[in-house]
């Protein structure tokens, strides 16, 4: 109770904590027991984000971003953190994340809370050092200090031998010779905590063998070095973008669980390695923004890259986004691009590709929502019954030769909202059936063509 005097509860979350209504505190708001002795072994006191805030701020609504972030004000806890909460003996869950307690220093009295397991203060309020009798929570397996405080990390995080997950983002000049200590983890990040004209990627990273999970964007890290791939050879996540990166990507061929890479926004140089083909796990690949010369394996977009589309790439069966867009590849990408069968978005404009695609090129596409592929010199050459085995919500063949009948096919795809056949070769009148089926339509552009017939007086 005591606890709760010192927090300010704007929404009254904590209303069932009274002892007079409910004297039984494992069932207040919460709070959690063990099942067995009835001592309270977590305290669940983060205030969560309204769940639609992050999708308003990416459309940059700001005035529907503020009115949420008002929302979660008003539900927020402030006022003070009771040291009462060292009489927890059996405490070993404390969640205190995404509050506003008005900029103060962490509480050094939680480091005497030798019991805990699972430590989060992250974005809740606070400011300054992390405390140094950090380090004697030798109990901790989870600890999340991200947008918490700031300043030099102190070297009795190495302390915390046991720790299997570590974040320390945003605001951190990072003093880092206590990695080697943490060889338990598996997620690492440190992401956002720039410091400019900081070296090559940690040199103690080679002792966190087995990370699965590894976050440095945003540190102005020079370098990739040539062992982190052979030495993180457990690593499933892997985001390095936003750094000062240069050089070539080294080998990945001991990386054979990794399912998201992000090198994107660096000056890297030189080939892609071809054992990024090889990585048949490979879900996200993100490269864009770089230098790179040469063949290409997957998202590559706004490099120098040029030469035909290898065929290995339609190997990666595990793909979902894959963006070649910007480059100057060349040859017929659906040669190996049609064994993609879980793919989901397709992006491959403004290149050189050329050649005729048919109906055993695109048929094992079943999962296909996007498809961006203007600015080529392809053909599509199908029958006038052939009904395509996916359904597409977004669809540009701007300059593909389509012509010069209106495409049947299109009748089917009744879930476009997003519909480009400019510059066609189209010689041919709209047929009916095109606007019943494509009444979900919210952007339009057949231009450039020979096109005649009646047009619909209203588009969704």
């Amino acid at each position: 109770m005591k606890l709760k005097h010192n927090l300010i509860d704007p929404s009254n979350r904590l209303s069932s904590w009274n002892a007079s209504l409910n004297p039984n505190c494992c069932q207040w708001h919460g709070v959690l027991c063990n099942y067995v002795t009835s001592h309270v072994v977590e305290l669940h006191l983060n205030t969560p984000y309204p769940s639609f805030l992050f999708d308003v701020y990416e459309e940059d609504d700001e005035e529907v971003y503020e009115e949420a972030y008002k929302e979660y004000s008003r539900r927020a806890f402030s006022g003070e953190i009771s040291p009462c909460l060292v009489d927890l003996k059996h405490l070993n869950y404390l969640d205190l994340s995404v509050n506003q307690f008005g900029r103060k220093p962490i509480p050094s009295f939680i480091a005497t809370i030798t019991s805990l397991t699972h430590l989060n203060l992250s974005r809740a309020g606070f400011m300054g050092n992390i405390p140094p009798q950090i380090g004697n929570l030798s109990n901790l397996l989870y600890l999340d200090f991200s947008y918490a405080a700031n300043g030099t990390i102190p070297s009795q995080i190495g302390n915390l031998s046991n720790l299997l997950h570590l974040q320390l983002s945003e605001g951190y000049n990072e003093n880092v010779d206590w990695l080697p200590s943490l060889s338990k983890l598996h997620y690492l990040d440190l992401s956002d905590n720039d410091s400019p004209g900081r070296g090559p990627i940690p040199d103690g990273l080679r002792n966190l063998t087995l990370l699965e999970n590894l976050d440095l964007h945003g540190n102005s890290l020079s370098s990739i070095p040539h062992w982190l791939f052979g030495v993180l050879s457990h690593l499933k996540f892997l985001d390095l973008s936003g750094n000062n990166l240069q050089g070539n990507i080294p080998e990945l061929e001991n990386v054979t669980s990794l399912v998201k890479l992000d090198l994107s926004f660096n000056k890297l140089e030189g080939p892609i390695p071809t054992s990024l083909g090889k990585v048949t796990t490979l879900v996200k690949l993100d490269l864009s923004f770089n230098k790179l010369e040469g063949n290409l394996t997957l998202d590559y977009y706004g490099n120098k890259v040029d030469g035909e589309h290898p065929k290995s790439l339609g190997k990666l069966s595990s793909l979902r986004v894959l963006k070649l867009s910007s480059n100057k590849l060349g040859g017929n990408p659906f040669k190996s691009l049609g064994s993609l069968s879980k793919l989901l978005h397709l992006h491959i404009h403004d290149n050189h590709f050329q050649g005729v695609v048919n109906e055993s090129h695109l048929e094992n596409l079943t999962s296909l929502k996007e498809f961006y592929a203007s600015g080529n010199n392809l053909a599509l050459k199908v029958g006038r019954n052939w009904h395509p085995t996916f359904k597409l919500t977004s669809l540009d063949m701007s300059s593909w030769q389509l012509g010069p009948n209106f495409p049947s096919w299109i009748h089917s795809q009744n879930e476009l909202q997003y519909l480009v056949m400019s510059n066609t070769g189209i010689l041919d009148y709209i047929p009916h059936y095109f606007w019943e089926a494509c009444y979900s339509l919210e952007y339009l552009n057949l231009s450039n063509n020979h096109i005649h017939g009646w047009m619909a007086r209203s588009l969704k």
